[in-house]
């Protein structure tokens, strides 16, 4: 009798420690489960915020008035926006996947390339002219960008390409302006001086001779203040 009591006591013992055991791992399980689940959330969550900042960043790329370009360390154009297709005349289709030395003057793509070679970190400004499909040359100022996607990733660019033909044209005309009588197309004075100064270094270096022709018109006063000035410049 004693015999049985103890052993019907160790199968209690044993059913409880069972329970016991049983209500533990459903614990333990249900806690891995709801952090696997969390986990998952999280994930889930954070891989829809990156599809909405890249849907976020390319509505703003696709939609500024300046070209823009993702150029790899190897200099293949590996993303480009709408105005960069109507900058160089090229779809957006031509322009990834081929060099950017494909989209400008050979004298542009080398000092882009001594520049790449130079600085391969933060942002820069640089000038190039861009070929665009008919041949024509275009004028941009690039605004450069280093980054990396990750510490081991190879250094990318963004360039973002601004036309300057406007302000290019402005210049030389503000330039000429300066520098030209406004009548006669010819040199003024100040420049005229600065031509006939240096005549005379290149002379004394050279130890050769010039010549300077001076023309004028007689009694042109006369024919100013009897005629007018309209008259004036109109013989001039």
């Amino acid at each position: 009798r004693d015999v049985m009591h103890e052993g019907r006591r160790a199968v209690n013992l044993l059913g409880v420690a069972l329970a016991l055991v049983g209500l533990v791992s459903t614990a333990f399980l249900q806690t891995a489960v709801r952090r696997a689940m969390n986990a998952m959330d999280a994930r889930v969550m954070a891989e829809r915020g990156v599809r909405v900042a890249q849907q976020r960043y390319r509505s703003l790329v696709d939609t500024m008035a300046d070209a823009v370009f993702g150029v790899e360390a190897d200099g293949i154009i590996a993303i480009v926006n709408p105005r960069a297709s109507r900058l160089t005349g090229r779809s957006e289709e031509r322009l990834i996947g081929i060099h950017y030395r494909d989209i400008m003057t050979p004298d542009s793509a080398a000092r882009i390339a001594e520049e790449m070679e130079r600085d391969h970190d933060g942002s820069s400004t640089w000038e190039a002219t861009f070929l665009d499909d008919r041949g024509g040359q275009v004028p941009v100022e690039i605004g450069v960008s280093w980054y990396r996607e990750s510490p081991d990733s190879f250094p990318r660019m963004q360039w973002v390409a601004r036309d300057v033909a406007e302000r290019k044209r402005f210049e030389h005309e503000l330039v000429h302006l300066a520098t030209h009588d406004h009548l006669t197309g010819l040199f003024n004075r100040m420049r005229f001086e600065e031509e006939l100064e240096g005549t005379l270094a290149r002379v004394r270096r050279a130890g050769v001779s010039a010549a300077l022709l001076w023309l004028d018109l007689d009694n042109f006063k006369e024919m100013n203040d009897s005629l007018g000035h309209k008259a004036g410049d109109d013989i001039l």
